[in-house]
């Protein structure tokens, strides 16, 4: 009886292990040209939308939410700013 409870188990954990994770939060889009880089703040508070276009990188809107990017809805970040801002999760 013992033996088939660990089976059991094992078998419920390794099929768990197994599952996929889906992410259900909104995904940014991307547009042609533009590849999405992920979210970055400057100053530790509100977090932007990041893509890179053109070699440089272009903030947009808050995270997650920034629908078909280009140069009029974002801004381009200078050296400064990224190496000073930080990446989110």
């Amino acid at each position: 009886m013992k033996v088939r409870t660990v089976l059991f188990v094992f078998s419920m954990f390794l099929l768990l292990g197994a599952a996929p994770v889906t992410d259900t939060s909104p995904q940014p889009q991307q547009t042609s040209g533009w590849s999405y880089a992920g979210c970055f703040s400057l100053d530790g508070s509100q977090p932007y939308d990041v893509y890179v276009h053109n070699g440089g990188y272009w903030m947009c809107s808050s995270c997650r939410t920034t629908n078909k990017p280009n140069e009029n809805k974002c801004r381009l970040l200078s050296s400064y700013q990224l190496a000073n801002g930080a990446w989110c999760s």
